[in-house]
């Protein structure tokens, strides 16, 4: 009887293709289960799965901060993931040893599908990134930043007027006036209600969000991401397609109006966009450094929308939990700041108990808990354990934080400390939250930090949301009465 070669012509092809994926899987995987030897302790771990339920969590860094030591590790199928949960383990590891743990690592979904990999955040430590870094710190050195305190007091001053007449709204407030204070300083653009950009931004942030949590496959097995959109399963490709579209949008359109601006020789409000692209001279669209200049400043407006207006949501947040702190604080800004008069940024240093409430509030919320991901572009040894080549590392910020060695007694207990930084920051706008409104829970937010065993609890971060690698309070109501008469005309 003849041998039938009918099927192996018809499906050889993709037998081959399989095959070969299947080796290339089973010699990664043999690499980075070889390498594991001497890596740090482990949390009970599935026998084919690893850590991978327990990285899926959503407050995952404070998962990690309970009896788990200072440092530890977190395995899957295809990635080692090092977490150090003290301040002298991020200081051995990430200070002492930069040179080989500078390095981003590549989150395939948001990074290369999405395109977020350009963005100081998530881009490689190699020259382009130091480029970046220094383009973005010539925005907020000493000199730079005073050009800023005008618009911040404005944006501020604007901000308790839209709070005074819409209390129940206040968290959308902190939301949009942060927004609209960088859009100024990054582009001079002013962002108007209901401004369709507004929505472009908050569609980008949720794919950006959907990108760095959600475990896609391409991530674990990055030959996937040459699979076409059509291709059966390939969805994550649609995906990662509209969150690139709206992520160039995002990008391009503050800094294509500044540009245009510029061309057509119209009135320019002076940005930092602005700034950069002419400090060597009329603007040339040829110019090397545009794409630069315009990643600079969608980074500064990524970072300072997603980190700032959580400081302000949740001191709002401490404000209502702890009145009696509330109250301490504004009894020391009336007894510094004249009767009805606005504090001022040269008010901060004279305000020890004020700044220590505000610093608190920032321990005890921080906004990014696991900080920024790290990439080990070498071997790393740290008290007899190796760390090796590939391995990612993260900064368990919540743990060191809450570290009750250090922080031993609860907020009630507060000691002030001086502050010297005289620039721009959220605690300019939080002194005048103080000064111009007594904030109180409501009568839910009450219900439910008791359910979470009092204020002084250590679940209260089930309060707040991750959003990508920062995270944010949820949607809480509190009571909102104005200490200063006729707010909305008086700022």
């Amino acid at each position: 009887m003849p041998l039938d070669f009918s099927y192996a012509v018809a499906y050889g092809p993709h037998l081959l293709i399989f095959a070969c994926l299947l080796t290339v899987c089973a010699l990664k995987l043999w690499n980075r289960y070889s390498s594991r030897k001497f890596l740090p302790p482990s949390p009970p771990q599935h026998f084919i799965w690893g850590n991978r339920d327990l990285m899926s969590k959503p407050h995952l860094g404070v998962a990690l901060s309970r009896g788990h030591g200072d440092i530890l590790t977190l395995v899957t199928p295809t990635e080692t993931v090092v977490v150090l949960n003290t301040i002298e383990a991020a200081t051995e590891i990430l200070e002492k040893q930069s040179a080989a743990t500078a390095n981003r690592p590549s989150n395939i979904m948001a990074n290369q599908i999405m395109g977020w990999g350009k963005t100081l955040t998530f881009s490689q430590h190699d020259q382009r990134h130091r480029r970046l870094r220094r383009v973005i710190g010539s925005a907020l050195n000493a000199t730079a930043v005073k050009a800023y305190i005008a618009q911040q007091e404005e944006t501020t001053a604007l901000l308790l007027r839209s709070i005074a007449l819409n209390p129940g709204g206040f968290l959308k407030d902190i939301h949009q006036s942060v927004i609209s204070l960088i859009m100024e300083i990054a582009y001079g653009y002013t962002v108007v209600e209901n401004d369709p950009f507004l929505e472009v931004t908050q569609q980008a942030m949720r794919y950006l969000t959907m990108g760095t949590m959600s475990h896609f496959w391409v991530n674990w097995f990055p030959i996937l991401r040459y699979i076409p959109s059509w291709f059966p399963g390939a969805g994550f490709q649609r995906i990662g397609q509209n969150g690139r579209a709206l992520r160039e949008k995002y990008t391009q359109i503050p800094f294509q109006a500044v540009v245009d601006s510029l061309s057509n020789r119209h009135t320019i409000v002076p940005s930092f966009t602005s700034r950069m692209l002419t400090e060597k001279g009329p603007y040339d669209e040829s110019r090397e450094d545009a794409e630069l200049v315009k990643t600079a400043a969608a980074a500064f407006f990524l970072a300072g929308t997603t980190t700032t207006s959580s400081f302000i949501a949740s001191f709002t947040l401490a404000m209502a939990l702890y009145p009696e702190l509330a109250k301490r604080a504004q009894k020391e800004i009336d007894e510094r700041v004249p009767v009805g008069q606005l504090p001022s940024l040269e008010e901060r240093e004279s305000l020890p108990y004020v700044n220590a409430f505000m610093q608190e509030a920032t321990r005890m919320y921080p906004p990014v808990p696991l900080g920024i991901p790290h990439q080990a572009t070498e071997d790393v040894t740290y008290q007899g354990y190796r760390i090796p080549k590939g391995t990612v590392i993260r900064s368990n910020i919540w743990a060191m934080l809450h570290d009750e060695c250090i922080y031993t007694n609860p907020p009630s207990h507060l000691q002030p400390k001086p502050i010297s930084r005289q620039q721009p920051s959220p605690r300019s706008t939080q002194i005048r939250l103080l000064w111009a409104f007594d904030i109180s829970a409501s009568a839910e937010l009450e219900n439910r930090v008791a359910e979470l065993g009092g204020r002084d609890s250590r679940d209260l971060y089930r309060l707040f949301e991750p959003r990508g690698v920062s995270i944010g309070p949820l949607p809480f109501k509190c009571n909102i009465q104005s200490r200063q008469p006729d707010i909305p005309n008086a700022v």
